[in-house]
């Protein structure tokens, strides 16, 4: 009897082993998740000289040298983004061929995106993207704003965004926007859960205007100020 239950004991650590195995191994984040359907394959890498008109030149980070035919993309009008030496980017190919898909200027995403407040107006409100995949809430004049950015990736052609609601009790959300535009002065994604409402973003600029200024001086709101012809 003592010899059956060591026995039937060590077949339930086997299993139990097993069963731990095999839930870590299907244990996945969201990332994988989506990859379900996907029907393509991505690069990220920076661009080197070299690169021409026609034909991109970039390392990844593993440090390989790739070469990509930019004539179809363009005329697709799918390259976001003023491409430079230097600048880190995004190639999305289609997964059956080598065509070109997209192609995206991670660095022109950086920095301060902001659009007037669409409840009163009475203010900036956007988002910082930062490198790396952070994001955070941006508002000038400070604000509370409804939704804190927490994180971006390039996946699959889409821009996702992690938000968060103020309020304390919502969890983290995954958000997909399709890329409209990027200009050094503009931004404008589309929310695939609301394609009516497209984010115009412009980039915020620090006002210098003064920065060359005494210290010390008094700068009057101009409302006294006598025209002079």
């Amino acid at each position: 009897m003592t010899q059956l239950k060591v026995i039937m004991a060590a077949v339930a650590a086997v299993i139990l082993s097993s069963c731990s195995r095999f839930a870590s191994q299907n244990q996945v984040g969201w990332e994988d998740v989506e990859q379900i359907g996907v029907d393509s394959v991505a690069y990220d890498g920076y661009c080197l000289r070299g690169t021409t008109d026609q034909t991109l030149k970039m390392v990844t980070a593993n440090g390989d040298t790739l070469y990509f035919n930019m004539a179809d993309v363009k005329k697709k009008k799918q390259v976001f983004g003023t491409i430079n030496p230097g600048d880190e980017i995004y190639v999305m190919l289609s997964s059956d061929s080598n065509e070109v898909r997209m192609v995206v200027n991670k660095s022109a995403l950086l920095g301060k995106w902001v659009q007037p407040d669409p409840i009163d107006g009475s203010s900036d409100i956007g988002i910082e993207i930062k490198i790396g995949g952070d994001a955070k809430s941006y508002a000038y004049p400070e604000s509370n704003n409804e939704v804190e950015y927490v994180s971006w990736r390039l996946f699959n052609g889409k821009m996702v965004i992690e938000e968060r609601r103020d309020d304390g009790l919502s969890e983290s959300e995954m958000r997909k926007f399709t890329i409209i535009k990027i200009t050094p002065d503009s931004l404008i994604l589309r929310a695939d859960d609301d394609n009516e409402a497209p984010f115009n973003f412009g980039r915020w600029k620090e006002n210098h205007e003064y920065d060359d200024l005494p210290e010390g001086l008094e700068i009057d709101d101009g409302s006294s100020d006598e025209i002079i012809w």
